[in-house]
């Protein structure tokens, strides 16, 4: 059976046809529905890590973050914890592409579609009377808190992000995010604590304080563990007399859409110890509802149980 050119050059002129359909379909989704394509990737990923290439996904950090909810939920299964680990180990690739990809998501998607928030009225009166100081922990897709806060709040927003400079190029671009300015902990953080304190009060301050706290000493109980903990919000607080309030960023698997909310934070107690006990069990309350949203793999507690698991 002979083929003629006409045939080969209509097959030909089909297939083109077809694959320029296919690749602007895919573009259209990636633009209009990025939170979808972003989420089957986080997805293939983690079951791809998890049922394939076990050994890849059962490293030091799957090590810390089956101590770290043992530790923390004593009384789960062995079952239990293992879904815990691999739901959240799913939303925090989703958060690490989000993260990676920001730039792009920021300037050529409709990403912020699927951002759900309300700004609390109070939120804006504290703002204008007292100055804010925003906490967030590792809590659901905390990057697109971080890259889109500004946005949602309206207002000018000061980060502190990674001490790694390279990291914080890609994460935290300077100029791209709408009202956020990006503060690196490389410098001394008494020299950028005592900057914050004296900022302008319309200007909000935002900061991740759940992470290990080498430098301090002041010792919490934080998701049911004895631990040091960030004093910084405590002391901004007292020394420009502003107000703490909570940003968390929690990930709706069905949806596959970002709830942002902000809950004000009431600090009853006086001293630092206590103050900063208070920070911690509102954190430790939205952690310990919600474990499959934390990030379980960070090796929060320093404890030596990692090393023999």
């Amino acid at each position: 059976m002979k083929i003629s050119l006409t045939s080969i050059a209509s097959i030909a002129s089909i297939a083109s046809i077809a694959s320029t359909i296919f690749i602007t379909a895919l573009l259209y989704t990636m633009i209009e529905y990025p939170n979808y394509v972003l989420d089957y990737i986080s997805q293939t990923i983690n079951y791809t890590l998890y049922k394939i290439k076990p050994k890849i996904y059962e490293k030091k950090w799957y090590k810390i973050a089956k101590a770290n909810i043992e530790k923390v939920f004593p009384n789960k299964s062995a079952s239990e914890v293992e879904e815990i680990i691999y739901e959240s180990t799913q939303i925090q690739i989703l958060n690490f592409l989000v993260g990676l990809c920001g730039q792009l998501l920021y300037k050529y998607t409709n990403y912020h579609k699927s951002l759900n928030y309300i700004v609390p009225e109070e939120l804006e009166e504290d703002r204008k009377q007292h100055g804010l100081i925003i906490i967030m922990s590792h809590y659901g897709i905390f990057y697109s808190g971080a890259i889109y806060v500004g946005s949602i709040l309206n207002h000018r927003t000061y980060i502190l992000c990674h001490s790694q400079k390279q990291v914080t190029n890609i994460l935290y671009p300077k100029d791209i995010y709408k009202n956020n300015v990006y503060v690196s902990t490389e410098v001394n953080d008494v020299i950028i604590f005592n900057k914050l304190s004296k900022m302008n009060k319309q200007h909000t301050i935002i900061m991740l304080c759940d992470q290990r706290a080498n430098r301090s000493t002041t010792e919490v109980n934080f998701l049911n563990q004895a631990t040091t903990f960030h004093t910084s919000p405590i002391s901004i607080m007292k020394t420009s007399k502003r107000k703490i309030w909570s940003c968390h960023v929690y990930y709706d698997n069905k949806k596959k859409e970002t709830n942002i909310t902000f809950e004000k934070v009431i600090i009853n107690k006086e001293s630092n110890q206590e103050s900063t006990q208070e920070i911690a069990n509102h954190l430790s309350e939205k952690i310990i509802t919600n474990p499959t949203q934390y990030l379980w793999g960070y090796d929060r507690f320093k404890d030596i149980i990692y090393q023999n698991k």
